[in-house]
């Protein structure tokens, strides 16, 4: 085994590509190490030799689990781990930095964590609402848990049944809002995919 390959009450070894092996390193209970981590090994079962590729360590080098997580390496490099009876989950660039940290509130352990590519398609509709500017409206389109979403084409009329489009913008973030020329005072909003398909269309509504 060489330098920092050797590991402790394990969990979730699961073997890669060109001998590769991905293992949550536990490290305690009983404390073997300052910490736990994720490693990636590279084990040479010719020579039987063992050398570690790679130890992804939280920050705050504070979580030591005494039971359970996970290390899933993903095929671009990232590492996705579950800190076991630490109730935190984390993500990391193949270079270690990292990407993502996550608590779990309630405090609950978790044996494995995954992720995982998705789809959230809500079964509601997009949400709208529009305000008075100078000139126009701006309008604030939204649609909780959809991804698929990439802009919004913003529609506007007299009456609930005469709008016409009056703009449309990128999505940005959870609301993006559209500033048009239009004052309604009845306006709707269509959800577009990236390309250009619309997903789904909101309720007109009238101005606030």
């Amino acid at each position: 085994m060489g330098p920092r390959s050797k590991f402790f009450w394990q969990h979730h070894v699961r073997p890669h590509s060109n001998g590769r092996l991905a293992v949550f390193d536990n490290g305690g209970l009983p404390a073997e190490e300052r910490n736990s981590r994720a490693i990636v090994l590279y084990v040479n079962t010719k020579t039987k030799r063992v050398f570690l590729q790679k130890a992804y360590i939280h920050p705050r080098q504070t979580y030591m689990a005494g039971a359970m997580g996970s290390a899933q390496l993903l095929r671009d490099g990232r590492m996705f781990v579950g800190w076991g009876t630490e109730p935190h989950f984390s993500e990391f660039a193949a270079d270690g930095r990292l990407l993502l940290d996550a608590d779990i509130i309630k405090g609950a352990p978790s044996y494995r964590a995954f992720t995982e590519n998705w789809t959230g398609h809500p079964a509601d509709l997009p949400a709208v609402a529009a305000r008075h500017r100078t000139g126009g409206a701006t309008v604030y389109a939204s649609w909780n848990g959809a991804t698929g979403v990439r802009s919004w084409t913003v529609f506007a009329g007299k009456t609930k049944t005469s709008l016409a489009r009056v703009g449309a913008a990128r999505k940005s973030g959870f609301e993006t809002a559209i500033a048009v020329r239009s004052k309604g005072p009845y306006f709707a909003v269509h959800a577009l995919d990236a390309k250009g398909k619309v997903l789904k269309k909101s309720a007109p509504v009238k101005i606030g």
